[in-house]
């Protein structure tokens, strides 16, 4: 409250992210998107490592006397901070400097329980169960998903100054409510600005709406504490400026009853059960220490030439997925490491096969200074004459016995979902395979769709 920082200094990050190489260059990413390049608070307070995400999700508050202290001080950190901050700017600073100073006033020098601090939350108007969920005893967080984004030319106001409106919904797919920001940068300014906190209960959406001087032009979620874990970007459709509307302007957020539709097909992702790759190492080579791991796969690291060659795990915004967005990707090979979707189809028939590509070139960054989801990913210029980033791949289908290769060209492939082909499958299981042969540098396994082929 009254710095107005976080972050802390901890030891145990060291243990937590065997990788200090990972560390050294998000500050130095930091440093050169404007940060202070410390590896401490801003630094430290953004990493955070599968392992711990395991176990926090996992793990109430009331359940840390049962970890090991270097696990519970870290859960303990990113959950209080999350809480803290929760409170702060869903009840407003001056509400939560009277909860504090009430506290202060009836306790100081002594200890209080989860029942007196709720208590005096509710008497200075600080609604802890809608902004929190069961914070102590419960370790589910919301989850946010979006629906496409609107947006609009609105006459001019009174002053004959332009008003351009955007609306998107945000809908909560768990019971425990959940806030998050709006981050964006609009006209030809570069600083990043952000919405007011909006707070979305479980299970519901609310739809946010905000008005600017010039076309948004880049748009990001960024929820709290969460199970997307990172804040993540939205595509803004462009705006006809020469057409305007007599909509009522829409600046703030409203309940919403938007939801999720589901896609046609079977899709399979790279975090679903469906997915497996080949075996990776378990221990850095240079360091001796185990690797992270995300679900069965290490953390991709942008430094281990050892880590690239086999199969492994990055966050990457643009990647599908509910909450989450990853990608598992390999380096070029000879075709010996391999990634397998697999699915059970309904009946047999004439299905088409969909693959999805990321776009590489958005990465998560510390440009948006996100307080709860900042994290750095810096991607380093290949030398010259090392060819492209993407290529051809090496794919096959499985189903009933029956082997279909596939012709897939990576680089010619604009990022989203791409038909692979139309394939006569069996009912039953049916699998695609893609390795790590390629005449590019990378090979990206994201997600695999299978939709009933009706044309």
């Amino acid at each position: 409250l009254l710095g107005d920082t976080e972050g802390y200094f901890s030891a145990h990050i060291y243990a937590a992210s065997p990788s200090v190489r990972t560390l050294l260059v998000d500050s130095f990413t930091s440093a050169f998107a404007g940060g202070s390049g410390r590896v401490s608070g801003e630094v430290f307070g953004a990493v955070r490592p599968p392992s711990i995400w395991n176990r926090a999700l996992g793990t109430p508050l009331t359940g840390l006397h049962a970890l090991e202290p270097s696990q519970a001080v870290n859960i303990l950190t990113m959950k209080g901070d999350a809480a803290a901050r929760t409170i702060v700017d869903g009840a407003g600073r001056e509400t939560t400097a009277r909860l504090v100073a009430e506290l202060v006033r009836r306790y100081r020098g002594g200890t209080f329980t989860a029942a007196d601090f709720e208590y005096i939350a509710e008497e200075v108007g600080v609604d802890l169960p809608s902004l929190l969920g069961d914070w102590l005893h419960g370790a589910s967080l919301p989850g946010f998903i979006a629906s496409n984004v609107a947006t609009a030319r609105l006459e001019d106001d009174v002053n004959g100054k332009p008003r351009y409106q955007l609306r998107v919904a945000v809908f909560n797919g768990e019971p425990t409510p959940g806030l998050f920001r709006l981050r964006y940068r609009w006209g030809d300014a570069n600083t990043v600005r952000e919405s007011d906190p909006v707070r979305v209960p479980g299970g519901a959406a609310m739809e946010v709406g905000l008005v600017t001087q010039a076309p948004i032009r880049e748009l990001w979620v960024a929820p709290y504490l969460s199970l997307n874990r990172h804040e993540f970007p939205l595509r803004v459709p462009q705006t006809d400026a020469n057409t305007t509307t007599d909509a009522e302007a829409l600046a703030g957020a409203r309940p919403s009853d938007w939801r999720p539709v589901p896609g046609r097909g079977i899709v399979v992702d790279d975090l679903d059960p469906g997915f497996t790759a080949t075996a990776t190492p378990r221990r850095d080579s240079v360091t001796g220490h185990g690797y992270d791991t995300d679900e069965g796969l290490p953390v991709y690291q942008r430094v281990d030439p050892v880590l690239e060659a086999h199969w492994s795990r990055q966050e990457q915004p643009t990647s599908w997925g509910r909450y989450r967005h990853t990608i598992a990707r390999v380096t070029a090979g000879n075709g010996d490491r391999e990634a397998t979707f697999s699915a059970e189809l309904p009946e047999a028939g004439r299905w088409r096969v969909d693959y999805f590509l990321p776009n590489l070139d958005v990465g998560y960054s510390t440009r948006s200074q996100s307080p709860f989801q900042l994290t750095a990913d810096l991607e380093f210029t290949a030398p010259a004459g090392q060819g492209p980033l993407l290529g051809n791949y090496d794919m096959r289908i499985s189903s009933g016995g029956s082997v279909h290769p596939v012709e897939f060209d990576a680089s010619a492939a604009e990022p989203g979902w791409t038909t692979l082909g139309r394939f006569d499958l069996d009912a039953g299981e049916v699998s695609l395979v893609v390795t790590n042969r390629t005449d590019g540098r990378t090979v990206v396994a994201d997600a695999v769709r299978w939709v009933p082929d009706d044309d």
